[in-house]
């Protein structure tokens, strides 16, 4: 009796670079809003578009794997107008659930994974900015709780993480 043979685990940025290769894309841009990646060994990252991954749930535009020492997980919504919240928020939550069950098919395992929320956006309300920041909308992340990270469409990856670059 022939025994099966188990599948070997990948690093989850070769792992998603197989599975998901037709969501690869070589930047983080929806219209006219981007951020900027910075890093020029293509082997060491990968964006994915996120929301091309799942029709039927909302999902962030990017989700980004980058492996730099330490392996990061950037998800990225990127917003040209109108900015809701609840919504961003869903969607960063769908996100991770995808993420998560990436991970859980490499050789990576959450906790090595250092996560970042991010929106982008050209113009964002007060009172927006105060919905992002109350308790409920934090996105939990193994053990961690994070606020969305809200930056200027245009900023670059290392104006949101100073250890990746």
């Amino acid at each position: 009796m022939m025994k099966r043979r188990k599948k070997k685990k990948t690093d989850i940025i070769e792992f998603a670079r197989e599975k998901f290769a037709r969501f690869n894309k070589d930047k983080c841009e929806e219209r006219d809003c981007k951020l900027s990646i910075g890093i020029t060994k293509k082997r060491n990252y990968i964006i994915l578009k996120g929301d091309e991954i799942y029709k039927d749930r909302k999902m962030c535009d990017c989700i980004i794997l980058i492996r730099k020492g330490k392996c990061f997980l950037v998800i990225a919504e990127l917003k040209n107008r109108d900015i809701d919240a609840g919504d961003i928020v869903e969607k960063h939550r769908n996100s991770l659930k995808f993420a998560r069950e990436l991970v859980k098919q490499s050789v990576n395992r959450l906790e090595e994974i250092e996560y970042y929320p991010v929106l982008l956006h050209k113009g964002v309300k007060t009172v927006e900015i105060r919905r992002f920041r109350q308790k409920r909308n934090k996105i939990r992340f193994c053990k961690d709780h994070r606020f969305i990270i809200i930056k200027k469409c245009g900023s670059t990856l290392s104006d949101v993480i100073d250890d990746i670059i």
